[in-house]
């Protein structure tokens, strides 16, 4: 085989990779709007999550591999420190701000984008007002 016919087959093994890429990306983010799940748009600083079944926090970040909250997980910002997130299903962009923690709400609390543990966001809703319920300390059952 020449080097031309090498070229093309290389060529086609990366456009074949290069959709299966797509392919989970695309898959990620209809699992996320079709859920009470959220999309880490930014970080700034100190950002953790915790997945639900989680006992540690890691290092939050933007990258699309990573970047999707599911129910139950919790996302915390330290000092000095925002977070994006877009909750898909909420019509819903928020900006948590230094020293808070929040709280992606189960099925059981379906209506409801997120569940505020401390401090303080920015909520940015598209949708209606009756859309939106929100979980605060002091609501919970």
């Amino acid at each position: 085989m020449n080097s031309l016919g090498i070229q093309k087959m290389e060529l086609v093994i990366l456009l074949c990779i290069l959709l299966v890429q797509l392919r989970v990306l695309a898959e990620d983010a209809v699992a996320a709007s079709q859920t009470n799940s959220a999309i880490i748009e930014f970080v700034q600083n100190q950002v953790e999550v915790k997945g639900v079944n989680s006992k540690r926090w890691d290092k939050a970040t933007a990258d699309p591999k990573y970047n999707i909250l599911y129910p139950g997980d919790q996302l915390r910002t330290g000092n000095n420190s925002r977070a994006g997130l877009r909750l898909l299903g909420h019509k819903t962009t928020m900006i948590l701000d230094a020293n808070s923690s929040v709280l992606i709400p189960t099925a059981e609390y379906r209506k409801s984008a997120f569940g505020l543990l401390m401090g303080r966001l920015f909520n940015f809703h598209r949708g209606s007002a009756d859309e939106q319920r929100f979980l605060l300390p002091r609501c919970r059952p």
